[in-house]
């Protein structure tokens, strides 16, 4: 996926400078996120990369990814007071509440959470007078080109 191989490979040699010592197995996407029969599928590696795409909320995230027992909480990472923090922001409706829940929520992340976020993935357009109908989503590969238009 990606760039996997190589991001494992840098990321290997700055750990090794750390003393940290990690063996790649690069793993075929179709057994990665196979099934849990998979012999290593991605919710039980020990440490993987795995790449997510972007959302238009940071509370599916949350609420994927980071609450104790969700879905694809790979980590099997559990914190009281930040399952507390996720669900003050799922039901806030005051943005600059809201904002400030989110504040803590990363803050707790850094300061102890499981995920290394190395970096992030541009997401950008272009727009033009004479280009209409394309729909623009989060996550660019769920962009639709299907109704654009080029004016003469």
């Amino acid at each position: 996926e990606q760039n996997a191989d190589e991001l494992a490979q840098v990321l290997q040699a700055q750990w090794k400078e750390a003393g940290i010592n990690v063996e790649i197995k690069l793993i075929d996407q179709s057994v990665y996120y196979g099934d849990a029969k998979s012999p290593l599928y991605w919710l039980e590696a020990d440490l993987a990369i795995t790449f997510w795409a972007s959302r238009p909320d940071p509370q599916i995230y949350m609420d994927q990814l980071y609450k104790t027992g969700a879905d694809y909480n790979e980590a099997h990472y559990s914190d009281a007071e930040l399952d507390k923090l996720i669900d003050s922001a799922r039901v806030e409706t005051d943005k600059a509440k809201r904002a400030a829940i989110f504040a803590d929520i990363q803050k707790a992340l850094i300061d102890r959470g499981p995920s290394i976020i190395p970096y992030f993935q541009p997401v950008f357009s272009a727009h033009s007078k004479k280009v209409s109908g394309i729909l623009l989503a989060a996550d660019q590969g769920l962009t639709s080109f299907s109704n654009a238009v080029v004016a003469p």
